[in-house]
């Protein structure tokens, strides 16, 4: 049951008492005065307030000092929030004097309580919203009875397909971003949407995690890229026009809260790895990459550390760059001419010569373009190219 705090009330009557020379009692549903603008009075018990919560009349009004037990002439209303009496206040003097300031009086504490009920509540709500925020992206510290109990109170369901997004904004106000991604039509009361980092640090990107819920229907596996660009389109029109700098990492796609840190994962290790010239990275599309990464590099020491010590320096540092810039194009070496800013012929030059030095033809033959590769993530992973 909703109560008047003392702290609270103490806290109406002296901004009240700025605009008014009246004296202000504010009582709880006991019957005693909680605050008063005299001191003296705190503290002792009121008689009318009783009175009043514990019958149907909303108003008592006193002519009298001596009418009833440590009353004083005045105008005492119930404080009532929906059906709840939570407690009265008064205003002391000659009730046809006071009566319209005591009404006034009234309705701004019933409003005073209930706007800080609301921003309590959207308080609870918001630590709710960031413990659930930390299950679910904490892999195997979440207690999943919790994490669904918290679901619940925020009116997530568990039931649906969710996709993670990490959306990272080298420049622009983050807040104002999310407020425009959530009055997008396609932004839905189950999409789990928030700002993960704080932005206040410029030096740290800052960053957005969504959880979108996805459509229940056999041609989602197939259309959900282009779902994601309709949800995402009014925001993107947004942060061009505004000439901010966005990168958005496509996790996978999950069911069930204790697997979302999953997504997550998969957003950041493209963040971590994927090096690209597009604004929108999708997990589903470098998945052999991240197969590969998974390998440890122990085994790929035994298999592959002599090729570290045997190839030269300069060798090494030309096959990195060019098998970045293939993997990163799905081998159109073209493309991966331009994304080096070569001319085709010296790509091409390149390639022959990992061609010859490691005799594989990885344009033509799956194996060799899987050692490559292997070859490729081993390298990387020492830290020196």
């Amino acid at each position: 049951m909703v109560t008047i705090e003392a702290e609270f009330a103490k806290r109406f009557i002296e901004r009240f008492s700025e605009y008014t020379a009246y004296n202000i009692n504010v009582m709880d549903q006991r019957g005693m005065i909680i605050a008063s603008r005299d001191p003296s009075r705190v503290g002792t018990y009121h008689d009318a307030t009783y009175q009043i919560i514990h019958s149907s009349s909303n108003v008592l009004e006193t002519y009298s000092d001596s009418d009833l037990p440590g009353v004083k002439a005045g105008v005492n209303s119930v404080v009532q929030i929906g059906s709840d009496r939570i407690g009265v206040v008064g205003v002391t003097g000659h009730p046809d004097q006071v009566r319209p300031i005591a009404l006034i009086i009234r309705i701004a504490l019933e409003e005073m309580v209930q706007y800080e009920l609301k921003a309590e509540d959207q308080r609870i709500k918001r630590s709710q919203k960031e413990k659930f925020i930390q299950m679910l992206t904490s892999e195997g510290q979440a207690d999943i009875s919790e994490l669904r109990s918290i679901a619940a109170q925020l009116n997530y369901s568990e039931s649906y397909h969710r996709i993670a997004l990490l959306c990272r904004f080298e420049t622009g106000d983050i807040e104002e971003i999310l407020r425009i991604l959530k009055s997008s039509p396609l932004h839905t009361k189950e999409d789990i949407s928030f700002v993960l980092n704080d932005p206040g640090d410029r030096d740290i990107p800052a960053h957005l995690l969504i959880f979108k819920t996805l459509p229940e229907n056999e041609t989602v596996l197939s259309d959900y890229k282009y779902l994601i660009g309709e949800y995402l389109s009014q925001s993107l029109r947004h942060l061009r026009e505004h000439d901010i700098r966005f990168l958005i990492y496509v996790g996978s796609i999950q069911q069930g809260f204790g697997r979302y840190c999953h997504a997550y994962e998969h957003c950041k290790w493209l963040e971590r790895n994927i090096n690209t010239k597009s604004h929108a990275i999708f997990f589903y599309d470098h998945i052999g990459e991240y197969t590969d990464s998974l390998l440890p590099m122990r085994e790929l020491q035994h298999a592959l550390g002599e090729y570290d010590s045997i190839l030269e320096d300069r060798f090494k540092k030309s096959f990195m760059e060019t098998m970045d810039a293939a993997l990163n194009t799905n081998w159109n070496l073209k493309a991966a001419a331009d994304r080096l800013y070569i001319h085709k012929n010296t790509m091409m030059y390149r390639y022959q010569k990992i061609k010859d030095r490691l005799n594989v033809d990885p344009l033509n033959s799956r194996s060799d373009r899987r050692f490559v590769e292997a070859l490729y993530y081993y390298l990387k992973g020492l830290g020196r190219y």
